[in-house]
């Protein structure tokens, strides 16, 4: 599957309003909850991180998961629940299950990971085209 990077503003420079970033579209479900939504491809994130409104709308009881604290790029920590959940690529028919973290930090909307989504799919970043590539990852 192909799909086209999304742009959304940028704070960093005020000369290229615009930045192309590799989202693309996903649905997660828990039991007989879905919710769609969009996720950054994000290479450096160790896990798939979520907002805890998207727990919420999954009946997802927040503090019942494994509690973890999470460190990112401005190096202050996060508190992170993680529960399992499917997740599939919207224009796939195939579906996966992670291990998502879920947090109330207001800098985390949707970030697919190293951990679970990484070890599932080759991904092709085409930062010149404004293009991603996901495909299963071969199996041993």
């Amino acid at each position: 599957m192909k799909f086209d990077y999304i742009k959304q503003a940028s704070s960093i420079d005020p000369a290229r309003p615009w930045i192309p970033r590799p989202i693309i579209p996903i649905r997660l479900a828990n039991k007989a909850m879905d919710i769609d939504l969009y996720a950054l491809i994000d290479s450096g994130a160790d896990a798939s991180i979520f907002h805890a409104d998207i727990a919420k709308d999954l009946l997802i009881d927040l503090e019942s998961g494994r509690k973890q604290e999470l460190f990112g790029v401005s190096g202050h920590p996060i508190v992170v629940y993680f529960h399992k959940v499917k997740l599939q690529i919207i224009g796939s028919k195939d579906s996966i299950t992670i291990e998502a973290g879920f947090t109330n930090s207001t800098s985390i909307p949707a970030l697919l990971g190293q951990a679970d989504f990484f070890k599932q799919y080759k991904i092709s970043f085409e930062r010149y085209k404004e293009q991603i590539e996901i495909k299963p990852a071969p199996t041993n």
